[in-house]
């Protein structure tokens, strides 16, 4: 769609079926309306796309069965303010651009999963207990930002999870104390408030692959630190502590 009111009246809500798209080409501020998502999409790149500009849609998203969405273009933000129910099922955000879920986070006993080059920024506390997955790209959490009931943790070769308290909220519980964190070659990294403490429980850590990263930077003037429940290397594996 080119225009916001493109599917009429946000009353009836908008349906994306398996194997078909909905894409938001343009700078486009779509109102409350709700969305049932289906499905992966037209070759896969997502049921719900931002191709061009910085789209955003305001309405709650429920998943129908697994799903992906994202921003497909580099330099572009997808704002996704509704918030999504997952049930059982997985979302998975894609696309070389950034997505931002905002005001409104994830709920439900199904994952997350994020692929590809881009961003996910995650600022509303978020209830989902599943297990979450990084396998492309970055995962940020920040101001109201959180994952304290996802099942468990892995960071696959080349990602990050960034546990930021530079923003509107000093958070000392992103992440589930009992989750176990795998890293695969990827980076857990923390960054503290200004001139305050940030301090991180997270659960047991096991380094699976290659080189992994525990990045801990404090604000200035302030503390910051990440304590694990325990550490486990893999043979073959190393961890390097910045």
């Amino acid at each position: 769609i080119t225009h916001a009111s493109a599917l009429g009246t946000t009353a009836a809500g908008a349906t994306v079926s398996s194997g078909a798209t909905l894409m938001l080409d343009g700078v486009l501020a779509v109102g409350d309306e709700t969305l049932t998502l289906n499905g992966t999409g037209v070759s896969a790149a997502g049921a719900l796309q931002c191709r061009n500009g910085a789209n955003s849609w305001a309405g709650a998203i429920t998943l129908g069965a697994a799903a992906s969405t994202g921003s497909v273009t580099a330099g572009n933000t997808f704002t996704l303010n509704g918030g999504f129910t997952l049930a059982a099922n997985t979302l998975t955000v894609s696309g070389a651009g950034n997505t931002l879920i905002g005001t409104t986070g994830i709920s439900g006993t199904g994952g997350l999963t994020k692929t590809a080059a881009g961003t996910l920024t995650i600022t509303a506390a978020s209830s989902l207990s599943g297990a979450t997955l990084v396998s492309g790209g970055t995962v940020v959490l920040k101001d109201s930002g959180d994952l304290t009931a996802t099942s468990s943790l892995t960071l696959s070769p080349g990602t990050t999870l960034t546990l930021d308290n530079t923003g509107a909220a000093n958070n000392n519980n992103r992440l589930n104390n009992a989750a176990a964190v795998s890293l695969s070659a990827g980076t857990l990294s923390m960054l503290g408030v200004a001139g305050g403490a940030s301090d991180e429980v997270i659960g047991a850590v096991t380094l699976a692959a290659g080189q992994s990263v525990l990045n801990n930077t404090p604000g200035g003037g302030g503390t910051s630190s990440v304590t694990a429940a325990s550490l486990t290397r893999t043979a073959g594996t190393t961890v390097g502590f910045t």
